[in-house]
């Protein structure tokens, strides 16, 4: 079985050659500098963040558009009708404020 060399994963699997032991070395430095807060998490992060916040906030905004523009049965189960378009409009709600939250996060 082939083994790519110079990865934290393969040091940790067993693998003691110079390059896995500087990669690993390199990613222990980069979780201590993290932990001990002498840098900072990546900007990528900030722009994950704004991603998911968009997506939360376009899938609530479609969520309630379509509980406000169901049509109601002319005849039938109403109550069926009640449950479905409140199941949209939490659902709405709730996507609408996870995006709120990472839009948030996202500095």
């Amino acid at each position: 079985m082939a083994r790519t060399h110079g990865t934290r994963s393969t040091y940790n699997a067993g693998c003691r050659c110079d390059n896995c032991r500087v990669a690993s070395r390199a990613a222990r430095a980069r979780q201590r500098a993290v932990a001990s807060g002498q840098s900072e998490p990546s900007e990528a992060l900030g722009a994950g963040w704004a991603l998911v916040g968009l997506l939360g906030v376009a899938g609530g905004g479609y969520a309630l558009w379509h509980a406000v523009t169901m049509q109601r049965p002319a005849e039938g189960d109403v109550g069926a009708f009640r449950r479905t378009r409140w199941r949209w409009c939490v659902g709405g709600a709730v996507l609408v404020g996870a995006g709120v939250y990472a839009f948030s996060r996202s500095g």
